[in-house]
């Protein structure tokens, strides 16, 4: 059975004409609702009722309301069809009011529109009022819809019950129709006759009122967007600055997740609950939405890692860029591919949404794996090094065999190193104070004597392999993908570290330290000026004899008491080193500040925090003197290069 629904409010004769001709033409069952006319129009819906049957209230209570009660009329008489809705004012003309229903009938589950096509004489007030709601509707929801204020809709009987939960009464029912179906169902179109009688004088729609209630849901849907956007940004903000420490690629996807995650979560919300208020369960409408959310999180993921390796720019800077970039080319594909059908990738992504889901689940499993595979375990050799070891030199031999050793203490011709432990905030600190004749035997090496990514060894295996008397953990370039590398005076990375604000550690031929920013100077220049080898971890610690780490500043690192190790300087063949044991039942670790105490205790003029956690490391004597952790055990991390005292 198929319906034609037309709400009716003070009509003219205008509406006898259009029943007479339907019934006339079709065996269209048609529902006319008496929208609270004053009495003097009774005359029109007693002619009126020979037509069609005549549903009344005795006041106004706007179109949209009238639209449902006609919907339920129909619903109670349980046939199934289609229902067509047009005005009373003579705007649709039979033909037209055929094709929608035909249209309904070849699709059922798809909201039907007769569209205008706005060319030649059109009411002024219709025309802006199209422009003005088209484009922001297409940015919200992905439809293209040709004309978003039509009357002329239809659709199959089984819909009434997602069109009874639609919000609102007068006119702005019909744009709520309009953002609730594109979410759920395809949207078609027939093209129809642009008819209006006096100018539309008929019509009842009050521009400023109706006009305000229209665009309310529509206000909603964009604050919700935004408010999603902002909360995307700013836990993503503040993740990065807890995952400091984190290498990069994991940073950002994890960093990435927790921001998309939290967003999508109070967007779906929002959406459901406040601006369509679906009742659907979770189970129904959350599978394809997070399906689709899990595709985009992917896709930006991969974006923000590409666009900071290329351009080397702030994470948040490029969060802003990629986040704009996507919005406009979903937009922009959404307009292309799915325009013409009126259908949204939420109908796409529905259909087979288990599918989907699964397909998504499958691409952020690998991309993950990925990044943790790439930051952790695939090796990438990209330049092999001449050790600095001289293990086969008659000078290494010689003082090797007149080195003074104990298990605190080590001293020859050059070299002298006393080892002290201490109890700090319940942590066991080991402090080695180092005094060489020559700055030469400061060194660094490469685990593997490699240049690479992910080329590593454990601080004990590099460190034996070069003969180092003492050595300690470095700055872990492998972790990162930028980020000054200059070991033994060549340059092996020259682009700037993702935060250039933390300073690095410069170590010069003469043996002085000092701390540089790499948006100030580049790697080349650096090695121009003498330094021999740089550290890029940080913070600094001490700087000219003074503190420069808080016990406020800082709190994604400075409050958390871990494993730590650190090198000063009190002049240019004096040095010191300290390392702390943490994450264990007998130590619990030192925080930035305390480790900065410890250093500027033995008089320092500059010290640097190097990497830490499961890679600190104190190599003396042939054996590790501290506790390493890694994963909850008492084992050393493979790292990617060492600082020692050597020949």
């Amino acid at each position: 059975m198929d319906f034609l629904v037309i709400p009716a409010y003070k009509p003219d004769l205008t509406l006898i004409h259009l029943l007479q001709r339907v019934k006339a033409k079709s065996s269209l069952h048609v529902v006319v609702v008496n929208d609270g006319s004053p009495a003097s129009y009774d005359s029109i819906f007693q002619e009126a009722q020979k037509y069609a049957i005549i549903l009344c209230y005795p006041s106004n209570q706007g179109k949209g309301q009238a639209l449902k009660n006609a919907f339920t009329y129909i619903d109670t008489l349980g046939q199934y069809g289609t229902v067509v809705t047009a005005d009373a004012d003579g705007q649709h003309n039979v033909w037209d009011i055929f094709r929608v229903s035909k249209k309904a009938q070849e699709n059922p589950n798809h909201l039907i529109l007769g569209v205008r096509s706005f060319s030649g004489k059109v009411s002024l007030r219709s025309a802006f009022g199209n422009k003005v709601t088209r484009f922001p509707f297409q940015r919200q929801t992905g439809v293209s819809v040709t004309d978003t204020q039509t009357g002329l809709r239809g659709f199959t009987t089984n819909m009434i019950p997602f069109m009874l939960e639609i919000e609102g009464q007068r006119y702005e029912y019909e744009m709520n129709m309009l953002l609730s179906a594109s979410t759920k169902y395809p949207i078609s179109e027939v093209p129809i006759e642009t008819i209006y009688i006096n100018d539309n004088q008929a019509s009842h729609f009050r521009p400023i009122r109706d006009g305000f209630m229209i665009y309310k849901k529509m206000f909603k849907f964009a604050l919700s967007s935004i408010s999603s956007f902002l909360i995307d940004y700013i836990v993503y903000a503040l993740a990065l600055l807890v995952l400091a420490t984190v290498p990069t690629s994991l940073k950002i996807l994890l960093a990435n997740g927790v921001a998309r995650v939290t967003s999508s979560i109070v967007n779906y919300s929002t959406n459901k609950k406040l601006v369509f208020k679906n009742k659907d369960s979770v189970t129904k409408t959350g599978t394809g939405y997070f399906g689709l959310a899990l595709g985009l999180f992917i896709l930006d993921t991969l974006l923000i890692r590409l666009f900071y390796a290329i351009f080397g720019l702030n994470l948040l800077i490029v969060k802003i860029i990629v986040g704009s970039l996507l919005f406009c080319l979903s937009w922009l594909v959404q307009k292309k591919l799915f325009s013409k059908k009126g259908l949204t990738p939420y109908h796409e992504i529905l259909k087979k949404s288990y599918t989907y889901a699964s397909l998504f689940g499958m691409l952020l499993t690998g991309s993950f794996t990925y990044s943790m595979l790439k930051t952790f375990v695939l090796s990438e050799a990209i330049t092999t090094v001449k050790s600095s070891s001289t293990s086969t030199s008659t000078t290494n031999a010689k003082t090797a065999t007149n080195a003074t050793k104990t298990n605190k203490s080590y001293k020859d011709d050059n070299v002298s190193i006393n080892l002290t432990t201490k109890n700090v905030s319940n942590t066991k600190v080991y402090i080695a104070d180092i005094t060489v004749s020559s700055p030469k035997y400061l060194k660094t090496a490469l685990a593997q004597n490699t240049y690479g990514n992910n080329v590593t060894a454990k601080t004990s295996v590099t460190a034996a392999n070069n003969n180092a008397i003492l050595a300690i953990n470095g700055d872990f370039y492998g972790a990162n993908t930028t980020g000054y590398v200059i070991r033994n005076g060549v340059v092996y990375r020259n682009t700037v570290r993702e935060d250039a604000s933390n300073g690095d550690l410069a170590i010069y031929k003469d043996g002085s330290f000092g701390i540089v920013y790499e948006n100030d100077v580049s790697a080349e220049d650096l090695v121009k000026n003498g330094v021999v080898n740089l550290l890029a971890f940080g913070p600094t610690l001490v700087n000219n004899g003074k503190i420069t780490v808080s016990s406020n500043s800082e709190v994604g690192q400075s409050m958390a008491s871990n494993p730590r190790t650190a090198i000063g300087i009190i002049d240019k063949t004096h040095y010191v080193i300290v390392v702390s044991d943490g994450r264990t039942s007998e130590s619990q670790g030192l925080s930035l500040y305390q480790l900065a105490q410890v250093m500027k205790s033995y008089g320092v003029k500059t010290a640097y925090n190097l990497d830490g956690g499961g890679s600190s490391t104190l190599y003396f004597n042939r054996k590790v003197v501290n506790k390493p952790t890694t994963n909850g055990t008492i084992s050393e991390r493979a790292v990617s290069d060492i600082v020692y005292i050597g020949y």
